[in-house]
């Protein structure tokens, strides 16, 4: 979905697209006569950076397969797979010719966007844990496990505006994360916490809820010890900071629907769940708030059982802690509000043909509680509860079933399981040209290629890693 804002910034310059219209639910026709998407679009323009470096290759594909339409050499589409939308979805790409080049931009934004900047918040994940006290070591293994067992590994995966404003939003933590005493933080710190704000709540209204509450927090962190009026006005930078982020939510709302202040699914056709509340948002429903924790589907302790440590009471040395009292209350607050937030949100029960997203904000948080307890674990015990969430991290994102429609398939969790242990192993690349090719003696469908794949990549990951530290002269050869 974020993809189609992208092609129509890099090919029109705008955020119309009549080219694609039904190719997705989220897109409709607006007042003007022209199609938007239902969403905010500050999460597409992530990928314009990647998608404009490889458009010649881009247009290249997409002339190729224009020509060979053309010519009458494309077959008609097939796609074995058990969503119906999907094989759709495909006969109209092919049809259309757009299918290599929607092929390409996919293996673009995963390996130019997605990739590495996941691959740089693990490594910022690392320097906060090392800053907090954690050994180097020890340090490396939490955010290994940070990247691995955890949702993050999962939703890499695709473009998608979750893993963006996990990102914003533990920045806007970060930035007035303060060790002084007084919990000061200085004014540049207060503005970029204001601009990461302002930047999550333009990538989804859901940031409104990192946005107030380190707002409230920046504040009252500060009132004991300067009085509230100061606090008040110190916090003025962080406002500040907000307005690019705001202003372009509301600029690009202006431009696509005429309206800067509505959300686009007041605008869009009735979907799923914009029945209930205000189109899709009313009151804390315990249903959802359980089933966003709890669903085989989706649920936060099925995706990611390690998080569960975060709930468990730290009972250390607070001041040796990962995370202080005081940076420990924020974390609850905003955790608190976020659970809530997303149970009033109907749309959570989108999730099942996505599998865990809603509740993407909160990892990097539960996780700064979680390595509290993991710090002072031996090395064995924390294989031992690991080894069990990575496997179940790594099974959900190779094999990556999610039910064809909310009241049928198998539930998400045990199905992939399943998948893995009568298919064996799968790489989700692997399996999708699978499906695409019939022919069952094409060499695509040859078994090797999924232990081919990962031992590779096992075999460049081994030589990045430890080539440098081999060739590093010791102490005795640098003198």
């Amino acid at each position: 979905r974020e993809h189609y804002p992208a092609f129509s910034l890099l090919e029109d310059g705008d955020l119309k697209l009549d080219e694609y219209a039904g190719f997705h639910s989220d897109i409709f026709r607006h007042r003007d006569g022209h199609f938007y998407i239902g969403n905010q679009v500050t999460g597409s323009l992530v990928a314009v950076p990647a998608l404009a470096l490889f458009d010649p290759l881009l247009d290249w594909l997409e002339e190729r397969r224009t020509k060979e339409l053309a010519q009458g050499k494309v077959a008609p589409a097939s796609y074995k797979t058990e969503y119906k939308n999907r094989r759709a979805f495909m006969a109209k790409v092919k049809a259309r010719g757009l299918d290599l080049r929607f092929a390409g931009a996919t293996v673009v934004t995963s390996l130019f966007c997605m990739a590495p900047l996941s691959a740089l918040f693990v490594a910022f994940m690392f320097c906060i844990l090392k800053r907090r006290g954690i050994p180097e070591k020890r340090a490396t293994l939490l955010a290994f496990l940070f990247a691995f067992a955890t949702p993050l590994f999962y939703r890499t995966a695709f473009l998608n505006h979750n893993v963006f404003l996990m990102m914003t939003s533990f920045l806007t933590f970060w930035f007035i994360w303060s060790d002084d005493e007084k919990s000061s933080t200085r004014p540049w710190q207060r503005l970029a916490a204001g601009l990461c704000a302002g930047f999550s709540l333009a990538l989804d209204y859901a940031g409104a809820i990192p946005l107030l509450v380190f707002y409230g927090w920046l504040v009252m962190a500060r009132r004991p010890h300067v009085g509230f009026w100061r606090s008040w006005r110190e916090s003025l930078l962080y406002v500040l900071g907000t307005f690019p982020g705001v202003g372009f939510l509301w600029w690009t709302q202006w431009l696509m629907y005429g309206d800067p202040f509505l959300p686009g699914q007041k605008h869009m056709r009735p979907v799923a769940f914009t029945d209930r509340g205000y189109v899709g948002f009313g009151w804390p429903d315990l249903e959802v708030f359980k089933l966003n924790l709890l669903s085989w589907d989706y649920g936060l302790a099925t995706f990611a059982p390690l998080l569960l440590l975060a709930f468990v009471p730290f009972l250390g040395c607070r001041k040796s802690a990962v995370v202080p009292g005081r940076q420990r209350w924020g974390i609850h607050a905003f955790t608190a509000a976020f659970l809530i937030f997303c149970a009033c949100n109907q749309y959570s029960r989108v999730q099942f043909n996505t599998g865990f997203r809603y509740l993407m904000p909160l990892v990097p948080f539960l996780f700064l509680l979680v390595a509290d307890h993991l710090k002072r674990w031996p090395a064995l015990l924390i294989w031992l509860v690991a080894l069990p969430c990575l496997a179940n991290t790594w099974v959900l994102s190779m094999v990556r079933y999610t039910r064809p429609l909310i009241d049928e398939g198998a539930t998400t969790v045990p199905e992939c399981w399943r998948r893995l242990l009568h298919q064996g192993l799968q790489l989700p690349s692997v399996t999708v040209l699978r499906q695409i090719t019939p022919d069952p003696s094409h060499w695509i469908h040859w078994q090797i290629w999924p232990f081919a794949l990962l031992l590779l990549a096992a075999l460049l990951s081994f030589l990045a890693w430890y080539l440098p530290s081999m060739r590093r002269p010791g102490p005795e050869e640098s003198e």
